[in-house]
């Protein structure tokens, strides 16, 4: 593996008016090698997109035309398309710091490991921090609400050789 091995960003798009955002947190990674997938879950309503954006590579993929895709579904259409050896979700509704990926493949870590994950913040409309994902310990809140972001975990492609992808019984999280 290279020193900047690629790295696929993973973007479920319903084609909302946040993707441009989305879009414009992956392509100002201060990563050098990355490509952005996004799986147009929205099917072919989804508007069409160049094949860069602010110079990354990217690629538009709309596997079912005639229907939208359940969240699981279209993660495992992304999974399928990347190329990287890294891989990161983020939705068209979310946006990454621009060392993110950086940060977390720069980051100590055990020889072999292929999970890399950070915290994330949850922020409103204006901007305003109202929460975090991924703080420590094993709250009773787990039981009830999303305490891990996709995006926030940076998984090895070895993963997904090995079989792992979403289990469609499962539409949310």
């Amino acid at each position: 593996m290279s020193e900047s091995p690629l790295v696929s960003i993973l973007i479920r798009s319903m084609d909302r008016p946040t993707l441009q955002r989305a879009l414009h947190s992956a392509a100002t990674q201060t990563w050098p090698n990355l490509e952005i997938v996004v799986v147009a879950a929205c099917g072919a309503a989804h508007r069409a997109l160049g094949d860069t954006f602010e110079g990354r590579t990217l690629r538009l993929i709309v596997p079912q035309p005639d229907r939208r895709l359940p969240r699981p579904e279209a993660a495992n259409v992304a999974l399928e398309s990347a190329h990287g050896d890294w891989l990161n979700f983020l939705d068209d509704d979310d946006e990454l710091f621009p060392e993110h990926i950086s940060t977390l493949l720069g980051a100590p870590r055990d020889a072999g490991q292929r999970v890399l994950y950070s915290r994330s913040e949850v922020r409103d409309e204006h901007g305003k921090v109202t929460g975090h994902c991924g703080v420590g310990g094993f709250p009773i809140r787990f039981f009830y609400e999303n305490m891990m972001t996709p995006n926030a975990a940076l998984f090895a492609r070895s993963l997904v050789v090995e079989g792992a992808r979403f289990d469609t019984q499962f539409p949310v999280y």
